[in-house]
């Protein structure tokens, strides 16, 4: 097998993948798709080989996390969830949720001490790593009240003409599907709705949940806080582009001519599920 042409497909398990109705790319494995669809399309002991392959494939590939995998993880359970996430996040954003939980509960000031201690450390790892000053880095984690959770991200999926909406960001100049954090006190139709018509000037009715992820399984772009990351399937109704503060175009592009993706917000694979499930309506929502 092929190296990857690109960053590999955030899963150590095809066989659920493929034999539930998900494809793959070229873009995530550097293998024609045609080779997929006809190791998809075998049953009973390929299944097998085909797991043997794959694990062959990724431990080549020098990509495995250091635990554990054997065959049957693969094929009895499906697949095998790895985040590209370095080390350091991982440990840094541990270290950020347990001073958060036990500031939340704790009214011993002594444990109150150590929690903030704990809080200070997550804030200067993540400012050796990243571009976050410390100061900024300690008052935001500061501002995060409450027991930890995933912070929630919507993303409207809208096409016409076979071609899928994109907005240009202020922030990177890249482009991304219309979205981002949905507010407290609207339902998640009503935040991608919101997001569409605040981005990109559309009005629109939400039609389908596509996909709900775990962004740190399906991005290599580090972030502070867990995410996670719902797509919704929009029908477009009326409306056009306005400039704003977070978006600077709009525009509508097919799978085969996308612009500069911003990364940290949509991914090319993100955008081949979209196309997924426009081609073939009664597609299940993809989710992990």
């Amino acid at each position: 097998m092929s190296k990857p042409s690109h960053r590999p497909f955030p899963y150590a398990g095809i066989i659920r993948i493929r034999f539930q109705g998900y494809v793959l790319s070229s873009e995530f494995f550097g293998t024609p798709l045609t080779e997929w669809q006809k190791i998809g399309r075998e049953a009973g002991k390929v299944k097998q080989n085909f797991a043997k392959r794959l694990l062959a494939f990724y431990a080549d590939s020098c990509i495995l996390p250091k635990i554990p995998l054997l065959e049957q993880d693969v094929v009895t359970r499906g697949f095998v969830h790895m985040s590209f996430e370095p080390q350091w996040l991982i440990w840094a954003r541990m270290i950020q949720n347990t001073a958060q939980n036990g500031l939340a509960f704790s009214t011993n000031p002594y444990d109150v001490e150590r929690y903030q201690a704990l809080q200070r450390l997550a804030a200067e790892i993540f400012a050796q790593h990243t571009q976050y000053s410390l100061t900024q880095l300690t008052q935001q984690f500061a501002e995060e009240k409450g027991y930890a959770t995933p912070k929630v991200d919507v993303r409207c999926v809208a096409f016409r003409d076979g071609k899928i909406l994109l907005v240009q960001e202020t922030h990177d100049d890249n482009w991304a599907l219309p979205g981002g954090w949905a507010d407290a006190g609207l339902s998640p139709s009503e935040a991608v709705i919101k997001e569409l018509r605040e981005e990109a000037g559309f009005e629109g009715i939400a039609r389908k949940i596509i996909a709900v992820y775990d962004r740190r399984l399906h991005s290599t772009i580090p972030h502070l806080f867990d995410t996670y990351k719902i797509f919704i399937q929009c029908e477009l109704l009326r409306g056009e582009f306005t400039p704003n503060l977070e978006t600077k175009a709009a525009g509508f592009f097919g799978l085969d001519a996308l612009p500069p993706l911003s990364e940290g917000r949509t991914t090319r694979a993100n955008i081949v599920e979209a196309f997924e499930h426009l081609n073939n309506p009664d597609r299940p929502t993809s989710f992990d």
